[in-house]
C-alpha cells in the first residue's frame, strides 16, 4: 500500500508524525504475522505541499509499485492527485479526515468526522461559552475566507452569532488590531484557522491585550508541545477521531503501545505528536478490517473496495464512529470528538463518545459538502 502526505515544508509540523504512525502500524501488524499471514509493505511519499509532486508520486505508486490502496494520506495538496486516483479506481483509506476530498470523492473512505462537520462542531462548542464567536482565517488564499462563511451558517443553526471574522497574514508581526477587534465585538469564543505557528503569535499578543475568550480549534492544532503553552491552556478541540492521547480502551492502548515501541521519535520537539498519528493508525485498522471483511484470499483494489462496502457499523474497537459505506457515494460521518487541554492535562469532560449532528444539521452539512465533489 502507499501513503502520501505533506511531511516537509511550511505545514509539515501538523502532519510530520503521520509517516511514523503508518510504519508503526505496519510493523505491529507484521510482528503479529501480517494480515491473514501476509506481510504489509508501506511505500511513503512526501509531496512537500506541491500538487505536481504529489501527482507524480501517486502515479508511481499505482503504475510502478502496484499499490492496492492509499492508506492514511495527509496531503494538503491532494487536489493534485485525487482525480488520478479516482480515474484509476484506487481506494483512499482514511487519513486526514478534514481533507475536502474526503467529503467529495466516492473512492475516499473517511474514518470519522469531516471538514464541513468540523465547522458545525466549533459552533456547537462555542454555544456553551456564549452567543458570539470570532474567526481569524488566513489572508494568503481566497478559499480561507469561505471557512468563515460556513462557520457563520452553522452558528445560525446553534444560536451563535459570528460577530467578527478577519483575515490575518502569516508573515505579520503585529496582530493587535484583530485582537482588539475581537475584544470590542464582545465575543465569548474564537477560532483561528491559520497555520499552527501563527496561532501562537496571535494568541500571545491577544492575551497581553486582555483578550481571553474561549479558544476552540480543530484537533490538528493540538499536540504534545501545547501542554505548557499559556495560549492553549483551557483551549477546546474538536477532532474527527479521538484525541492522540487516548488510552482508555484496548484499541487505544494498542495504538499507544505500538507508537512507543516502533515510533519513539514521535512526541519530541522534532516530531510532535498530534491527531495525525492516531488518524493514520485508524486508517491502517480500517484497511485491516476491509481485508478481513472482503472474504478473499487475494488483496487487490477490488477486494479492498468490496471489504469496505461490506462493513456495517464498524467502530474499530471504539476508535471511530459507526462506519458504513455506500458504493458510489462519498463518506459523510457528521460527528466530532471533543477534548480539552487544562493545566497541561488532556481531558475529555464530555466523555470519549462522538457527538453526532441531528437530522437538520446533517442535511445542511450534506448540502455544503456537494461543493467538494469532483468537477
Amino acid at each position: 500500500m502507499g501513503t502520501i502526505g505533506t511531511f516537509s515544508g511550511v505545514t509539515a509540523q501538523s502532519h510530520a508524525d503521520a509517516p511514523y504512525a503508518i510504519k508503526a502500524w505496519a510493523n505491529a501488524v507484521n510482528a503479529n504475522g501480517g494480515i491473514d499471514g501476509r506481510p504489509v509493505e508501506v511505500i511513503v511519499a512526501d509531496d512537500k505541499g506541491d500538487p505536481a509532486a504529489g501527482a507524480t508520486a501517486v502515479k508511481k505508486m499505482v503504475e510502478t509499485d502496484d499499490v492496492v490502496a492509499i492508506v492514511g494520506e495527509h496531503s494538503v495538496s491532494a487536489a493534485g492527485w485525487a482525480p488520478y486516483a479516482l480515474e484509476k479506481n484506487i481506494p483512499v483509506v482514511g487519513g486526514y479526515a478534514n481533507a475536502p476530498e474526503m467529503v467529495g470523492y466516492p473512492n475516499w473512505f473517511s474514518t470519522g468526522g469531516n471538514i464541513v462537520a468540523s465547522f458545525w462542531a466549533i459552533a456547537n462548542e462555542a454555544a456553551k461559552s456564549g452567543d458570539k464567536i470570532a474567526m481569524l482565517y488566513c489572508a494568503e488564499a481566497p478559499a480561507c475566507k469561505a471557512a468563515s462563511t460556513i462557520l457563520g451558517q452553522f452558528g445560525d443553526a446553534v444560536g451563535v452569532d459570528l460577530a467578527y471574522a478577519g483575515a490575518v497574514a502569516g508573515d505579520s508581526s503585529d496582530y493587535s488590531a484583530v485582537c482588539m477587534a475581537m475584544k470590542d465585538a464582545g465575543v465569548s469564543s474564537y477560532n483561528m484557522s491559520v497555520a499552527s505557528a501563527v496561532t501562537d503569535r496571535i494568541g500571545e499578543q491577544c492575551q497581553k491585550l486582555g483578550f481571553n475568550a474561549q479558544l476552540i480549534q480543530v484537533a490538528e492544532a493540538a499536540n504534545n508541545l501545547r501542554e505548557t503553552s499559556p495560549v492553549y491552556n483551557g483551549a477546546k478541540f474538536v477532532g474527527t477521531n479521538p484525541g492522540f492521547f487516548v488510552d482508555s480502551s484496548p484499541a487505544a492502548k494498542e495504538f499507544q503501545a505500538a507508537m512507543k515501541e516502533y515510533a519513539p521519535e514521535v512526541g519530541t520537539s522534532e516530531v510532535p505528536m498530534n491527531s495525525s498519528s492516531i488518524d493514520t493508525w485508524i486508517a491502517g485498522k480500517l484497511f485491516e478490517a476491509a481485508v478481513a471483511a472482503s472474504g478473499s484470499k487475494d488483496v487487490t483494489t477490488d477486494t479492498v473496495f468490496n471489504g469496505l462496502y461490506a462493513l456495517d457499523g464498524e467502530t474499530l474497537g471504539g476508535l471511530a464512529p459507526a462506519l458504513t459505506y455506500t458504493k458510489g457515494q462519498p463518506s459523510l460521518f457528521n460527528v466530532y470528538f471533543p477534548f480539552q487541554l487544562q493545566d497541561g492535562q488532556w481531558l475529555t469532560p464530555d466523555g470519549t463518545d462522538p457527538v453526532a449532528a441531528d437530522a437538520a444539521v446533517s442535511a445542511q452539512i450534506a448540502e455544503i459538502a456537494k461543493g467538494f465533489a469532483p468537477k
